[in-house]
């Protein structure tokens, strides 16, 4: 496998027209041109046939600001909002594609393996997931590079 591959790196690559927007988020496609005109989302500079085309992040931003507007944050209040969530969502994203090594399933559950510790190159980080909780160890490098 190659170390430098990661399928998340092409996930805006994908676009989805108005409708198909507006009919995910709940909105109609006038909002979304109005929340447009007010620089609250942006469409694909690459338009095809000058239809409005959203990124898969800008469909999640859209998401985000018509549930908290629904929930009575103003409009900007709710883009702010949905902007700040793709902040993190983008900052755990880059850490995860930057330190992820591998993974296991076990009795305990899932095993996430991260890179491994600066100052001890034998330890390194390892999430474990499974249906009550996500819990963090430092353990002996046991996961082979790929």
């Amino acid at each position: 496998m190659a170390e430098d591959f990661n399928p998340y790196d092409t996930f805006n690559k994908v676009l989805l027209g108005i409708t198909q927007v507006a009919n995910i988020a709940g909105v109609t496609s006038r909002q979304l041109r109005y929340w447009e005109s007010k620089g609250l989302i942006e469409s694909d500079a690459e338009k095809a046939n000058n239809s409005r085309q959203y990124s898969v992040s800008t469909t999640i931003k859209v998401i985000t600001m018509a549930h908290f507007n629904r929930a009575g944050l103003s409009l900007e209040k709710a883009a702010q909002v949905a902007e700040g969530m793709s902040v993190q969502s983008q900052a755990l994203g880059t850490l995860l594609s930057k330190s992820y090594r591998g993974f296991e399933e076990d009795s305990d559950g899932l095993k996430i393996f991260l890179e491994p510790i600066k100052d001890h190159p034998e330890q390194q980080i390892v999430a474990t997931i499974n249906d009550e909780d996500v819990s963090f160890s430092i353990d002996d490098k046991n996961q082979e590079e790929a």
